[in-house]
């Protein structure tokens, strides 16, 4: 069995540039021959897969679905995640990530609203939207108004999901099945906001009134790796954003993002991204 990861989605490294999206706040892409099948992951925006000619499997917060060909589905702020479809040249999916200062923007009330869409729904009020966004983002480069079409109908999928399938986010998450510890979204949330300031595992435990034994165990069980794995994912992916947006020093960026020293910074880097910070500025630094 294939060791499962979770990492934020900004520490996502492959072929389709995942960081150059950094500066725009909607991101569509189509996956298939060269496509990846994503480990499990989070991150705070809204994504949408429409397997319009691919099929397999997704898992979303833990329940594993059967993904047929031209099945819509929508992922939540916060929903952990993996896509284990079938992509070649024949068999593609497509991808909607619509960032979270985006929504932000539109939704005032964002970070308490949840969106549960059954797949009849998703059929009948999603996929008429998404079909023709596909057709108009695969013949973007002849369409010189493409950005204001695709601004135009990511926010008609926000005033479908919000009128028809908004519900309050504490109560779906309380429904949960699959996430049955009521500490450990809240957590995921705390870190993500708190990353630069946390000392240890044991100070959030305290925090959370939760024993370090179980805590240990139960995170690790349902994300597939440590709290302090998770921590310093979120710690690296916030520190890529610095390298390649920012002219902060090295030594600054890791006191920022919470690392203890600089060479604890970039050894961690070098493990994740296979150099130094200073090596994958200069490398990317031509896709800004």
């Amino acid at each position: 069995m294939a060791k499962k990861h979770l990492y934020a989605l900004d520490q996502v490294r492959d072929n389709h540039n995942f960081y150059a999206s950094w500066t725009n706040q909607i991101f569509c892409r189509i996956e298939g021959a060269k496509g990846i099948q994503c480990n499990t992951h989070w991150h705070r925006s809204i994504e949408i897969w429409y397997t319009f000619s691919s099929e397999g499997v997704v898992e979303i917060n833990g329940h594993v679905i059967n993904a047929k060909v031209g099945d819509v589905f929508v992922i939540n702020s916060g929903e952990i995640h993996a896509e284990r479809v079938q992509l070649d040249d024949e068999h593609q999916m497509f991808i909607l990530l619509i960032r979270e200062e985006f929504l932000l923007r539109e939704i005032p009330n964002y970070d308490d609203v949840h969106f549960d869409v059954s797949q009849k729904d998703a059929q009948y009020y999603l996929r008429p939207i998404l079909e023709e966004l596909l057709t108009s983002y695969i013949q973007r480069d002849n369409d010189p108004y493409y950005d204001m079409k695709e601004k135009y109908l990511v926010c008609q999928l926000l005033y479908v999901l919000m009128k028809n399938f908004s519900s309050g986010k504490q109560k779906s998450l309380a429904s949960n099945t699959a996430l049955a510890h009521p500490w450990l979204i809240p957590i995921m949330e705390y870190t993500r906001k708190n990353y630069m300031h946390i000392k240890s595992e044991t100070e959030v435990c305290q925090k959370f009134a939760v024993s370090k034994e179980h805590f240990s165990r139960t995170f690790k069980k349902q994300l597939g790796i440590t709290y302090n794995e998770f921590l310093v994912s979120i710690r690296l992916s916030c520190s890529v954003k610095l390298l390649m947006l920012s002219n902060e020093k090295i030594t600054d960026i890791a006191e920022l993002v919470g690392f203890a020293d600089v060479r604890t910074f970039i050894n961690a880097f070098k493990k994740a991204y296979g150099m130094t910070p200073l090596q994958y500025k200069k490398k990317n630094s031509s896709q800004f």
